[in-house]
């Protein structure tokens, strides 16, 4: 993506016009490789309400352990 195309993402996730359908497949999890811990690969499916229509696109972020909060998981990258 361009820096244009991820500003304009960036703006529909603040007005909440993009959210996640379904997460599409689940990887295995490796240590991130600056500070070792654990990072999941996955990929989802976003379903963006543009001017005109619904889009679906697919993105493969990763995902590690939220700290202090057991059990939580958050977007830490390629989105």
């Amino acid at each position: 993506m361009s820096a244009e195309e991820l500003k304009d993402l960036k703006a529909m996730y603040e007005l909440q016009h993009v959210k996640v359908s379904r997460i599409v497949e689940i990887g295995k999890p490796l240590p991130h490789p600056e500070n070792g811990s654990t990072e999941v690969p996955i990929k989802i499916e976003l379903e963006m309400k543009m001017k005109t229509g619904k889009s679906i696109e697919q993105m493969s972020p990763c995902i590690r352990p939220v700290y202090g909060q057991p059990d939580r998981w958050g977007i830490c990258g390629g989105i």
